[in-house]
């Protein structure tokens, strides 16, 4: 089972990926124009990293609403995955405490063994999905969710505003009511302004997610997980996308929670097949819905496999024998759909 997944939204007054005291994160990006191409040196815009850290904070949420297994860094949303060796037990211990769960965690991760991925595996859906890399002794699970940038679309409409997307950058203050005398200077720094960076436009981002290695120990080459738990992360990863919809994905939220409205979203599922999926055409380039039907048709064709996509705000007049269209009528049925197509049912 493969699940893809493209979308575009519109985000007004965000900051989801600030970066150092005062700006919002800015990228080159080169786009076409006519018959020729231009270059923007700084696009606002949303790391991947920042993505993939929200797509892990939402998942370990539905894993420990189904009762799923976590391991005792994961389930704190520490996206750190496996401890290096070189972090002393007593270090350890001192911060997450001496407990049976701790001392489990450093006996599984630092296993030294044939099957210590598998053990892994079986401990936390987190490392399982979201991959992790153990310096020594050296052990490496590539993460089997991925995900884009969230790039700027319509750059080529903004030129009036002399920036490739907008942004602005606000003075913010914090205010003391009452400052006694005798320690006025030390509270009066605490109220100097601090400026912050936020972004408005349209944007989109595509993610791949491979549930067939959900449980699959690339080490021994064997599933791991009994079916029930197995599902219950399947569904979990899947699930995970809902809030990143919705503009939950990034810094600020508590000051910044951006203004959203999706767009369009599109999920692709291949039921059946084990061949990697191709990655979707990301929705900066016009036409993106239609190029990336025609790449799954004919990867569908090339592997006997039938690809089926749900899709939202984007319609097509165009048939495609490989490929099933459906379209739906509310944004998240993509992933609803999606879930019932692959026959994970309903949280246990």
């Amino acid at each position: 089972m493969k699940f893809a997944i493209t979308a575009k939204i519109q985000l007004n007054m965000h900051d989801l990926n600030n970066e150092r005291a005062e700006e919002i994160r800015r990228v080159p990006i080169i786009y076409k124009v006519g018959n020729s191409y231009k270059f923007v040196e700084e696009a606002v815009s949303v790391s991947g990293v920042m993505l993939k850290h929200y797509h892990f904070s939402n998942m370990i949420d539905l894993i420990t609403e189904e009762g799923g297994k976590l391991c005792v860094i994961c389930s704190r949303k520490e996206a750190i995955r496996v401890l290096s060796s070189e972090i002393t037990t007593e270090d350890v211990k001192n911060w997450l405490g001496n407990t049976d769960e701790v001392e489990n965690y450093l006996n599984v991760v630092r296993k030294y063994s044939s099957d210590a991925e598998d053990e892994i595996i079986k401990m936390c859906a987190g490392e399982d999905v979201h991959g992790f890399l153990r310096p020594q002794p050296m052990l490496r699970r590539e993460s089997l969710v991925k995900f884009s940038w969230m790039l700027p679309l319509y750059l080529h409409d903004l030129e009036e505003y002399q920036t490739p997307t907008p942004f602005t950058i606000l003075q913010h203050s914090r205010n003391i009511r009452n400052i006694p005398k005798e320690i006025s200077k030390s509270l009066a720094q605490m109220q100097m302004p601090f400026p912050r960076g936020y972004g408005n436009g349209v944007f989109a981002f595509t993610s791949i997610l491979d549930l067939d290695f959900i449980g699959y120990s690339f080490t021994t080459k064997k599933n791991v997980l009994e079916h029930e738990e197995k599902q219950k992360r399947q569904r979990s990863s899947v699930m995970a996308y809902g809030p990143i919809l919705t503009g939950l994905c990034g810094a600020s939220l508590a000051r910044a929670l951006p203004a959203v409205r999706i767009e369009e979203v599109v999920s692709i599922i291949s039921k059946k097949n084990k061949v990697s999926i191709p990655n979707p055409i990301h929705p900066i380039y016009e036409g993106y819905f239609d190029d990336s039907v025609k790449i799954y048709d004919t990867y569908a064709k090339l592997f006997d496999s039938e690809v089926h996509i749900f899709h939202y705000g984007v319609s097509t007049s165009k048939n495609y024998g490989n490929v099933k269209l459906e379209e739906v009528d509310k944004p998240l049925d993509v992933l609803d759909k999606a879930i019932t197509f692959l026959g994970l049912g309903e949280k246990r």
